[in-house]
């Protein structure tokens, strides 16, 4: 199961050591981590609800919002490197996870003070 965990920083004394204990919880095979406050963590017997309770008892006052990642719903802006990790345990092996190309829109060129042409406002 794939976890979504996002948190809230300010509570956190020491990044590196919460970054050995989120990575190193019970159930924890392979995480994500290429967002500053944003954790992915992959485990076949991870659960939200066991996420939390790890969570809960090494940092109490860390706010967090924990989720499942839903395979079916999901985009984003992230490094290919994301992409290609999200492809590896996110869908069902049939799916593939295209990353997503940037988006060029082609614009005439306007000159100023030029009048455009305006039909069917009214």
């Amino acid at each position: 199961m794939i976890i979504i965990v996002n948190f809230d920083k300010s509570n956190i004394a020491n990044p590196l050591v919460f970054h050995q204990y989120i990575t190193t919880l019970y159930g924890v095979t392979d995480w994500w981590h290429y967002l500053d406050s944003t954790y992915i963590l992959y485990g076949l017997t991870l659960t939200t609800r066991s996420v939390r309770d790890s969570i809960r008892s090494g940092y109490p006052n860390v706010h967090c919002l924990i989720s499942e990642f839903d395979y079916r719903n999901f985009t984003g802006n992230l490094h290919p490197d994301a992409w290609d990790w999200l492809g590896k345990y996110a869908v069902p092996k049939r799916i593939k996870i295209l990353r997503p190309k940037g988006i060029t829109l082609k614009l005439p060129q306007i000159r100023l003070g030029t009048r455009l042409p305006v039909k069917g406002i009214f």
